[in-house]
């Protein structure tokens, strides 16, 4: 499925180079993905939140599941589009999610197969 959401990423970088710089900083929206345990969603938050300071202006959407998103609000105190789903037991919120990020079109992605 993130294929389908990063196919433009996908075709200029084949092999899976890093994000160059300039690629972050050209890039006018980002998304998050952290499904991780709370000890590594805490720092993953933290490394977002230096990132979002960092690159002022740019619209950011962080997925996560539903237990940490309190975390997620807590620490990353810019504006940041947060979504809590649980994808294995929320299809229509998975729906939703799948038809807000095709809406978006998102040029970066960061994190996506953390789970």
């Amino acid at each position: 499925m993130w294929r389908y959401f990063f196919k433009r990423r996908l075709q200029r970088h084949p092999g899976g180079e890093p994000i160059s710089l300039t690629e972050i900083e050209q890039a006018s929206s980002v998304l998050f993905a952290v499904f991780a345990r709370y000890g590594d969603s805490v720092i993953a938050f933290k490394a977002i939140a230096e990132f979002v300071a960092r690159y002022p202006g740019k619209k950011y959407i962080l997925i996560t599941s539903p237990q940490a998103v309190p975390y997620a609000e807590a620490i990353i105190r810019t504006p940041i589009r947060l979504v809590g789903i649980n994808k294995r037991r929320h299809l229509l919120r998975l729906w939703r999610l799948i038809r807000l990020l095709k809406k978006e079109n998102i040029d970066l992605g960061f994190n996506p197969w953390s789970h």
